[in-house]
């Protein structure tokens, strides 16, 4: 039998619909949806949780939140209505998370790739 995917074990949760669903229409996740999500990260991606919780200090709540969401395949202009936030402030966030996290100089999308290596 051939091992799941992260993507698959991923849609295996209940908060998968949810966050996606409200991903799609841009509405805000509640505490207690937020706390299932991050729950399932770390049950599907120990690696990803463990280096996220480690930079956390680094980071503030809208980069760790942008970070988790890259990092489950949320555009960025989801993430912006979902975090209440303009789209032109999450590019921001997502180039000085890519700094943060790993020295470099780039957009999104190579922050979305750098973040999509880890499991």
């Amino acid at each position: 039998m051939a091992k799941k995917s992260v993507e698959e074990k991923i849609m295996e949760f209940s908060i998968f619909q949810t966050w996606t669903s409200k991903s799609h229409r841009g509405e805000k996740l509640s505490e207690e949806e937020w706390n299932d999500l991050r729950r399932m990260v770390l049950e599907v991606m120990p690696g990803f949780n463990h280096f996220l919780i480690n930079k956390r200090h680094s980071l503030n709540d809208i980069q760790f939140e942008t970070c988790l969401l890259l990092r489950l395949h949320v555009p960025q202009s989801s993430i912006s209505e979902m975090l209440g936030v303009s789209a032109p402030y999450i590019q921001k966030m997502c180039k000085k998370s890519l700094k943060t996290l790993f020295g470099e100089e780039g957009t999104g999308t190579d922050l979305y790739k750098r973040l999509a290596e880890i499991c």
